[in-house]
């Protein structure tokens, strides 16, 4: 527990404590002035019952206001977690678009490359391919080495 929370039951055992031995006092009738009439009531017995009622009023809206909060952080976090699905979403169709351009470039370069490699391969229009000597291209796994 925290140590609010230690002062709190401290002070409201003192309160109870103090409440029993004065009870005598707490309920002796005494003359109230009550601004349109006179009464005999214990003053005691209506502060106490005064302070619990302020008490229950406390409590109440302090259940209130953390319900609220529940209700509020609930709503945040279905919120959030939608939004995280949103963002992996378009996370995920960010990086499809990057493979897909990725392997675009790469058939471009694959394109290119032959056209370098075999310049008349993809031309047919100039006569036929001309030969690729085994010294400048190796298919083989090492065959050119030798």
């Amino acid at each position: 527990m925290k140590p609010r929370t230690y002062l709190i039951t401290a002070i409201w055992l003192v309160a109870g404590l103090l409440t029993l031995i004065n009870w005598e006092m707490i309920v002796r009738p005494t003359q109230l002035n009550a601004v349109f009439a006179t009464i005999d009531a214990p003053l005691g017995a209506l502060m106490l019952a005064f302070a619990g009622l302020l008490t229950l009023v406390f409590v109440l809206l302090l259940a209130r206001a953390e319900g609220s909060a529940l209700l509020e952080a609930r709503r945040l976090t279905k919120e959030m977690e939608r939004l995280r699905a949103l963002a992996d979403t378009a996370e995920a169709s960010r990086f499809n678009e990057l493979k897909n351009t990725i392997e675009a470039e790469i058939g471009h370069l694959h394109e290119r490359l032959d056209g370098i490699v075999h310049p008349g391969a993809t031309d047919r229009s100039t006569g036929p391919p001309r030969a690729v000597t085994g010294a400048s291209r190796d298919d083989s796994g090492g065959a050119a080495a030798r």
